[in-house]
């Protein structure tokens, strides 16, 4: 037992010392004006989405993604996202001090509606490509969208599913701290 605490604790010494994890976040701001048989109403969503993730190597890296959304309809109820999205991060070019990247992810997403406490669980996949600028050594900006996304809902008690295809223009914009 001792051997393989050792061994456990000399990996991540081994891991941490070679300054490939990393730290980060994101906050997002979007609205979306719906029409629906002449009437419409404005949706705005806010959300905060830390991160964190490992540098396989200078193009690949993989890390998860755990964050919160708060939607607010015109005059209707409101709603809280809790989402979990594990992604595989390639970069495909470095521009002077600026990377880009695409994000693929697998996501699992948790509906709930704030006033009537009807929930709703979602599996999906989305594309987020994106950009990073070194500002420091250790300290990036952080840019990101999604071009495409896929998802499934189904709400508890009920036997009905939402399949949705989307191609979103939502910008989140964060730091990624490097150890």
């Amino acid at each position: 037992m001792k051997k393989i605490l050792m061994v456990t604790a000399m990996l991540a010494f081994t891991l941490a010392a070679s300054a490939q994890f990393y730290l980060g976040g994101s906050v997002g701001v979007s609205t979306n004006t719906v029409r629906f048989q002449g009437e419409h109403s404005t949706l705005a969503t806010y959300g905060i989405v830390p991160e964190m993730g490992y540098n396989i190597s200078n193009v690949f890296a993989v890390g998860v993604a755990v964050g919160v959304k708060y939607t607010v309809p015109g005059e209707e109820d409101d709603y809280t996202t809790w989402d979990v999205s594990p992604y595989f991060r390639t970069t495909f070019a470095n521009v002077r001090s600026m990377k880009f990247f695409v994000d693929l992810s697998p996501c699992y997403q948790k509906y709930t509606n704030n006033t009537t406490d009807i929930s709703a669980d979602g599996f999906g996949f989305s594309v987020n490509p994106g950009f990073r600028v070194n500002l420091t050594d250790k300290l990036e900006f952080l840019g990101r969208t999604s071009i495409f996304s896929y998802q499934k809902l189904s709400r508890k008690g009920y036997k009905t599913t939402n399949t949705q295809f989307a191609i979103p223009s939502v910008a989140q914009l964060g730091l990624q701290y490097n150890f």
